[in-house]
């Protein structure tokens, strides 16, 4: 049973990267945890150790920051640009990742050469994060460089270029993806939901996806009915009420992916159901709920999500923090101080959000 709930996870992972928000494969009991995920890497060549800083080095300019910001009551734009580029070259995996993450959430298209450096990282978690920002900026000038990617010497590298390209709905020719299943250096599981075309259903089709989602024996068939409901929702906005009944479902990775999904095809309809979702029981519910409101809400949703940074769970505090600089408004900065500022608040990921979020705000 163990086994099988960590298979759940990771198809959580994997469909959550493919529609745009990062959820990391911490289990937590019975269900998995949120985790901002993603990170740098040399343009051409996998990340070297040469590179790498010390995480206890970008507390520290972290703390040297948050004492600045206190004496001149300013935060300063270059300083909180410093902290994020040093961040790129930490030797610790899920600080690259947090920071990658950000960096694309926030949609500011200046960090792409840093996006396309992370697909290049040696971890994995690193890539396919990258590969989640590189879709979230969609920015279609950076699709020759990741076809360029695809018939890069290293396996790795093409499938993260594969998932960034599939993320972004690129319709064109992903050369040499299914002989690297033959050479099982890309997840069939990955490669099927990036090649299934969902253009030409029948109705029958759609009644069994339909029965799947409300299989209540069957979590598993519940989570593929969401992810196949999110590719037909571009085509047929019939599906989008469909996913939003994934929101009041029992389990909470269900719910959780709904809202993921949901996020992805830019559903603001959903916003109230979804907001009333920020209570939910379940961190993994809670992480995502604050990145939608903090994608597709509105000036409404900023208490949403001030409360949100005060949540008992790190991840959802450090999802919060990104929320509010992706929301776009400066009365969140004080949010964000409350979490730099307060000497309880010890989780790097956290204060990096924080920073990542200042960073935008500033701008």
């Amino acid at each position: 049973m163990g086994k099988y709930k960590t298979y759940l996870g990771c198809v959580l992972f994997i469909g959550a990267i493919l529609a745009e928000i990062s959820i990391g494969e911490h289990v937590h009991g019975a269900y998995s945890e949120v985790a901002l995920q993603a990170p740098p890497a040399d343009t051409r060549t996998i990340n070297t150790a040469g590179q790498a800083k010390s995480s206890a080095e970008t507390m520290e300019a972290i703390e040297q920051y948050v004492n600045v910001a206190k004496s001149t009551k300013k935060h300063e734009h270059e300083m909180l640009s410093a902290i994020l580029s040093n961040a790129l070259k930490d030797d610790n995996m899920e600080v690259r990742a947090v920071v990658v993450s950000a960096l694309g959430a926030l949609g500011d298209k200046t960090v792409v050469p840093d996006l396309l450096s992370a697909l290049q990282d040696k971890e994995m978690w690193v890539r396919l994060a990258a590969a989640t920002a590189i879709s979230d900026l969609n920015d279609k000038s950076v699709i020759p460089e990741l076809v360029r990617l695809l018939v890069h010497d290293d396996g790795r590298i093409r499938e993260s270029a594969a998932l960034a390209l599939g993320a972004m709905d690129y319709k064109g020719e992903v050369p040499g993806l299914r002989e690297a299943i033959e050479r099982k250096e890309a997840d069939p599981r990955v490669v099927a939901y990036l090649l299934d075309d969902m253009s030409d259903l029948s109705e029958e089709d759609m009644l069994d996806y339909e029965r799947k989602l409300k299989d209540k024996a069957d979590v598993y068939a519940r989570i593929v009915a969401v992810l196949a409901f999110g590719k037909i929702g571009k085509i047929n906005k019939q599906a989008l009420v469909k996913l939003r009944e994934g929101l009041k479902d029992d389990e909470p990775m269900v719910r959780a992916l709904a809202v993921v999904v949901l996020g992805k095809l830019e559903d603001k309809e959903s916003l109230e159901a979804i907001r009333e979702l920020a209570d939910d029981k379940d961190p993994v519910v809670r992480g995502v709920v604050a990145l939608f409101m903090g994608k597709l809400g509105n000036k409404n949703t900023l208490s949403d999500l001030e409360k949100l940074t005060r949540d008992k769970e790190t991840s959802v505090r450090a999802s919060a923090a990104l929320a509010i600089g992706r929301l776009g408004d400066a009365k969140g900065i004080r949010s964000l101080e409350g979490l730099l500022f307060n000497s309880e608040e010890d989780n790097l990921a956290v204060k990096l959000m924080s920073v990542a979020s200042l960073w935008k705000l500033t701008r």
